[in-house]
């Protein structure tokens, strides 16, 4: 029935919080904000030269492709690169993609990053390479939370509009 992945049991992500750092500043909890609504998240970094700007684009072109529905869902872009990820680079980043309905959230606390990225099995590291170069890696998953924090959907990396499309218009018609 779904193109991603659907767990039973379901990773439960409701307890999860982060600092939201743009547009508002405030502890952010992982869950949509209300029934009815969707909470697309994502761990990744901006000067990702290819995950994450490919599943932002096919994003755009999903959320394109539901028209009026895209109102109720958001997204939340969780650094792993805090280091190099300012609030202003991740605004204008997210920007970029989304008119509306995003999210950006950072720490520069390790530990807490990873109690994040825990509930939702996901992995990330920020390393110098002998030469001097940054490299990271992160898992390239994105979940599908819906209002009581639990993951409904989670695409692999790559998954099409068109796949992210069909899914979240089910879950959306679920949701009603």
């Amino acid at each position: 029935m779904f193109t991603g992945i659907h767990r039973t049991p379901p990773l439960q992500v409701g307890s999860v919080t982060l600092q939201e750092v743009a547009p508002a500043t405030a502890d952010f909890t992982f869950k949509a904000s209300a029934p009815g609504r969707l909470l697309i998240t994502y761990f990744g970094y901006t000067n990702c030269p290819d995950l994450c700007p490919t599943t932002f684009a096919a994003l755009r072109t999903a959320l394109k492709q539901l028209g009026d529905q895209a109102a109720k869902i958001d997204i939340a872009f969780i650094t792993v690169d805090p280091a190099r990820d300012s609030t202003d680079i991740m605004a204008g980043y997210l920007a970029s993609f989304f008119s509306s309905g995003w999210h950006a959230l950072r720490t520069d606390d390790a530990a807490a990053l990873k109690q994040v990225e825990e509930p939702f099995l996901a992995t990330s590291s920020v390393e110098t390479t002998f030469d001097g170069r940054i490299s990271v890696t992160h898992t390239a998953t994105t979940y599908v939370v819906d209002d009581t924090g639990t993951v409904q959907v989670e695409w692999g990396y790559p998954t099409s509009a068109a796949d992210m499309a069909g899914d979240l218009t089910h879950l959306l018609q679920e949701a009603s």
